[in-house]
């Protein structure tokens, strides 16, 4: 028997949603008025808002690197978090190398020199800031192959660069391990990114791709990164705090749940010596918005059964033209390709439990 040999290549956009929504309620497509495509959108946003009310949707589950600064005692992570699920402090060795370049012109050891107040301002534009992992004399002073890791970059100049990341053994021949794509960069503040797959190298860069000219304050490639776990503090812990201010490792935060960006309040503050770490979290994000008829849903091909017939019930209750004789049927319906789909949603990683009586105990 024939078959089509393809797997989860079917495009299902936006507009074929709700054209079945309205088809289980009886409406024909021809039919769907511009303001009842308005409708079915807007109830498409309501109900892909609240499914991270109603659980953990595996597929918006990220990770993001958030930059500390001293004495800053608010961490905002990007728009649209809905929860911290695992939040880690971070730090990791810098592996500067004994030789730096930069080209067109500027000062390289400025981007290394752990001095804010610095940078290395090249002369022209799509220049690179280079680290190269040999001695003076790579026959008699040799200095063994590193592997980078982690690479962060703090610009003096705001704009949008395009840089990427390569590695080279002979210094001639580049090979690309990371691309961070045409970015927003704010002078002063940091942009970390996390390189997998690496190899032990014999030289490290940075390479602006964009045409615009580098000024860099700080250029850092590391390695052999450790992590623990933060602990997390409700809101009388965080208010009760004596001193907020209090500089040191930051070992603990309370997320404030705010309307438009919630945000992590870390305690203590970050001092000069941590100035360098990061916070690794594992964060819930909203479902993306829905675009337009012609994009797809954010949401994975095992939802979209359940998508529909919860629309189709939203669409049912607001439809003056409706037959209430079928609300009932819908609603079972869509009630129950819901607790499938929730049912699917999980992982299949085991679970452990570690139960601690000691607190009840002598």
């Amino acid at each position: 028997m024939t078959v089509s040999g393809t797997v989860s290549t079917t495009v299902f956009k936006t507009r074929k949603v709700i054209d079945h929504a309205y088809r289980r309620c009886r409406i024909l497509p021809q039919s769907i008025s511009s303001e009842m495509l308005e409708t079915a959108r807007d109830n498409l946003y309501l109900q892909l808002s609240s499914l991270g009310s109603q659980g953990v949707p595996l597929w918006c589950i990220e990770k993001e690197i958030l930059p500390l600064y001293v004495g800053q005692a608010v961490i905002t992570p990007s728009r649209g978090t809905m929860d911290i699920l695992n939040a880690n402090f971070r730090w990791m060795y810098r592996q500067n190398g004994p030789v730096q370049y930069s080209a067109p012109g500027g000062i390289p050891q400025y981007a290394f020199d752990g001095d804010l107040t610095t940078s290395c301002a090249q002369t022209g534009p799509d220049g690179n800031i280079e680290i190269a992992y040999i001695g003076a004399d790579p026959i008699n002073d040799p200095q063994s192959q590193v592997q980078v890791t982690t690479v962060g970059v703090m610009m003096a100049t705001t704009g949008s660069f395009d840089i990427v990341f390569e590695w080279s053994n002979d210094g001639a021949t580049w090979t690309e391990c990371y691309s961070a794509g045409p970015t927003a960069y704010v002078a002063g503040k940091w942009h970390w990114y996390d390189i997998d797959g690496t190899q032990p190298v014999n030289y490290f860069r940075m390479r602006e791709t964009g045409g615009n000219t580098l000024n860099v304050i700080e250029f850092y490639a590391g390695n052999n990164p450790t992590e623990i776990p933060l602990a997390r503090m409700n809101r009388d812990d965080w208010t009760n705090l004596p001193n907020k201010t209090f500089q040191g490792k930051p070992l603990q935060y309370w997320f404030d749940r705010s309307r438009d960006y919630p945000t992590m309040n870390i305690w203590p503050v970050t001092d000069p010596t941590n100035m360098f770490g990061q916070f690794v979290i594992w964060k819930q994000r909203y479902i993306m918005d829905v675009g337009t008829l012609t994009e797809e849903l954010d949401i994975p091909q095992r939802w979209y059964e359940a998508v529909v017939w919860q629309l189709s019930w939203r669409l049912a209750m607001e439809m003056p033209e409706f037959d209430m004789n079928l609300l009932g049927m819908i609603k079972g319906t869509a009630d129950e390709a819901l607790k499938v789909a929730q049912d699917e949603e999980r992982d299949n990683s085991p679970i452990y439990f570690a139960p601690n009586i000691s607190p009840y105990t002598r």
